[in-house]
């Protein structure tokens, strides 16, 4: 389950990328108490440090574009306006919160000796029990889904080819953000589109960027992915697997003139293709 908008993502404390797990709606509503015990109380400091941080998400996934975008922009970029950082920063102001509505709701059922009794069996479930609840999601995600996504030698060896090609230096390399392709320009000093850092300026998704994240496949039958790869100046396009949320068949393809590589990178198809919108690069 996800939220369906930045927004609501933000109130829910939960963004696309913890797809993996459930919205954790006690920790949401025990913040909300905090949240509206703070209110009452007249501490506005947490309350309004919350709300920019929630712009701040909401811009960072759907930028608003005009003065008020550059100057929310300056904020977030320095979290690389990435909606996730931006989130982890507000964890740490929500969860003390969570923890104020707790200790409030506490107080309502129990007096004296009973509200330390009360509070313990309060802690020692939560703690002990959703770590025996999350232990086998956690055995698998981390130990099959993302610690094997790893960069191998036959990803070097694409690395190495996309290095050789002409122009392939000088323009974006399209790449997927969760197969660690990012590293070839650590490894062959190239530039691709997702990275981990910024070339020459990266700005959270973007338009063109999003589409060519989500429907590159459609590159045949979408225009605007034509047009994304115009604007992002992508000459060269690397597809490998596994990754951490998609799994598919291990191939690099290139625009223009492109050799595809099939299940073993070893075993080289001189097919050549063109992608929609590229003729005459």
């Amino acid at each position: 389950m996800r939220a369906a908008n930045p927004g609501c993502a933000t109130l829910l404390l939960h963004t696309r990328h913890l797809n993996d797990f459930p919205i954790q709606y006690t920790l949401v509503g025990l913040t909300a108490v905090g949240l509206a015990l703070l209110a009452v109380r007249k501490v506005w400091w947490p309350l309004a440090l919350w709300a920019v941080l929630v712009v701040g998400v909401v811009h960072s996934s759907a930028p608003f574009g005009g003065p008020a975008g550059a100057v929310v922009g300056r904020f977030t970029d320095l979290f690389y306006s990435d909606p996730r950082r931006i989130m982890a920063a507000m964890t740490l102001l929500l969860i003390p919160m969570a923890g104020i509505g707790l200790a409030a709701l506490v107080s309502l059922v129990a007096r004296g000796r009973l509200q330390g009794v009360l509070t313990g069996a309060l802690l020692v479930g939560a703690t002990v029990g959703l770590a025996w609840h999350y232990l086998p999601r956690h055995a698998f995600l981390f130990g099959d889904k993302y610690d094997s996504v790893m960069v191998d030698a036959r990803d070097l060896e694409a690395f190495a080819y996309l290095a050789a090609l002409p122009g392939a230096r000088d323009t974006v390399i399209g790449n997927a953000n969760v197969d660690g392709s990012a590293w070839m320009y650590a490894v062959a000093d190239l530039h691709p589109l997702w990275t981990h850092y910024d070339y020459p300026q990266q700005q959270g998704p973007g338009p063109q960027r999003f589409i060519f994240w989500a429907y590159a496949d459609d590159a045949d039958t979408d225009p605007r992915v034509a047009q994304a790869i115009h604007a992002l100046n992508i000459r060269y396009v690397l597809i490998s697997s596994p990754g951490a949320r998609v799994q598919s068949a291990r191939r690099v393809s290139v625009t223009g003139e492109i050799a595809v590589l099939g299940q073993d990178l070893r075993q080289w198809r001189g097919q050549h293709l063109r992608m929609a919108g590229r003729r005459g690069r």
